[in-house]
């Protein structure tokens, strides 16, 4: 597979482009559901490390 020329005029997307868009956004929106709901419950962000957390609005515990 070649690349294409980026400014090349009406480019349109492929398809393997626009999969690889949405698997970033549902990825990224799965993420922040979770964030969002460790926020909320006032529990500390698991898989984060002891200095970020202290920082972190995930409740700061360590």
């Amino acid at each position: 597979m070649t690349a294409r020329a980026v400014d090349e005029p009406h480019r349109a997307s492929s398809q393997l482009e626009l999969l690889f868009d949405l698997t970033f956004v549902v990825a990224v929106a799965a993420v922040t559901a979770r964030f969002a709901d460790h926020i909320a419950a006032g529990t500390p962000c698991p898989g984060s490390s002891r200095s970020c957390r202290s920082s972190s609005p995930c409740g700061g515990r360590g």
